[in-house]
């Protein structure tokens, strides 16, 4: 899915990615999952939790499902495992800021 631009000039063609240049690395990836790594080590996982476990209940009580209980509950343990190893490995890159 990368996005290839073509260009000719008259030294020929180039080829440019987004977020890369032909000469060196923009540093656009890195910078993205820094931010995203960043949010992680922030976030506050209870509340999250919380706002998942409202938001599937109402989702299962909506349509009808005789155990929304239970089904919102795995579904919040569920996001609650993906939150934590997001966590933990959020845990390993510093913050930027707060290393300033």
């Amino acid at each position: 899915m990368c996005l290839i631009l073509i260009l000719e000039s008259g030294k020929g063609i180039k080829h440019r990615f987004i977020g890369y240049n032909s000469s060196k690395w923009n540093g656009g990836g890195a910078r993205q999952l820094r931010s995203l790594m960043t949010f992680f080590n922030r976030m506050n996982i209870m509340l999250w939790l919380v706002g998942i476990f409202v938001a599937h209940a109402a989702l299962y009580l909506v349509l009808g499902t005789a155990t929304w209980l239970a089904t919102s509950l795995l579904a919040t343990a569920f996001y609650g495992v993906i939150l934590l190893v997001g966590k933990l490995i959020a845990s390993r890159y510093p913050d930027k800021e707060e290393s300033r």
